[in-house]
């Protein structure tokens, strides 16, 4: 028995001492360029945000990755950028990176703050965003954490009201890419400013970046019809449930973006479940489920 339990330390202590050699060759032996993985950590970001990356500042670990702070997202159709973050970490890989690779494992983006605006199939972000995997690599996992989205109202919108711009706060999504190349999303959000600020929203999909395929789904449980909320959407919609405020149900909202579908856009299929009647002929391929009891809603 003791000779099993000195095996296995003395295991563990090899184990540590090549770990512990393998970093030092790292940043002794290899010793990568500090400017040159800032640039290439950029040249990433530029390669899934567009062009107009830009940030303030940025700390680099030959171990650990990149960090930039005050990231933002120019577009020439704004003056302001339609993505801050107040911090990204990109994660690289150490072995890919001491054969002379550059192969980002992990971006994370934390506080950020998202713009998007409604369109007539669905909603569209403000800004370029493409994920393509390096030649011979994998796509890297992204990670939104503590992030905020902001959608505004169309001109001349049937679903919500002139002016109106949704605010959806508490954002945490992964995005994991999977050995078939896919990539899974998971996470939640919390809608603010609609007297639902407790209520956490799941979201789920998968993507297919090579074929330019997503397919998500937003459940909303329980969605109250709050004043806030009828005061967002568009009067044709809110009229006939003002009488009913402080009812609830779930709402499930359908997320596809399809090769042939115009860039950057996701068209967006509402189902509403729940006693209250709700008449969703205004939004895109909407669909009432009746139901009376629970039991008929699940």
């Amino acid at each position: 028995m003791r000779r099993r339990v000195r095996y296995r330390l003395l295991q563990a202590c090899a184990l540590l001492v090549v770990t512990l050699l393998g970093i030092w060759g790292y940043r002794r032996v290899v010793r990568p360029d500090p400017d040159l993985l800032a640039r290439l950590a950029q040249e990433k970001l530029q390669g899934i945000f567009g062009l107009g990356v830009r940030y303030e500042d940025f700390d680099i670990d030959l171990v650990e990755g990149v960090e930039i702070y005050g990231l933002e997202v120019m577009t020439p159709q704004s003056p302001r950028p339609m993505l801050e973050a107040g911090l990204v970490r990109v994660r690289h890989d150490i072995l890919a990176l001491a054969s002379g690779l550059y192969r980002p494992e992990a971006i994370v983006i934390e506080k950020a703050r998202i713009f998007a605006r409604e369109t007539e199939d669905g909603i569209a972000l403000e800004f370029p965003f493409t994920l393509e995997s390096d030649e011979g690599s994998g796509f890297p996992a992204i990670r939104l954490r503590d992030s905020e989205l902001f959608c505004r109202a169309m001109p001349g919108s049937e679903r919500l009201r002139e002016g109106t711009r949704l605010h959806v706060g508490h954002i945490d999504l992964d995005a994991r890419p999977t050995p078939d190349g896919r990539v899974e999303l998971t996470g939640g959000l919390t809608p603010l400013g609609l007297g639902q600020d407790e209520v956490r929203i799941a979201v789920t999909g998968t993507a297919d970046p090579q074929a330019d395929v997503f397919e998500g789904q937003i459940a909303w449980e329980p969605m109250v019809l709050t004043e806030p909320l009828l005061e967002a959407l568009a009067e044709p919609v809110a009229a006939p449930l003002r009488g009913q405020a402080g009812q609830e149900g779930q709402l499930i909202v359908a997320l596809v973006r399809r090769p042939d579908e115009a860039e950057v856009e996701i068209q967006v299929t509402v189902q509403w479940r729940g006693e209250v009647k709700v008449d969703l002929s205004k939004l895109p391929s909407g669909e009432v489920i009746d139901a009376t009891s629970r039991d008929q809603i699940d």
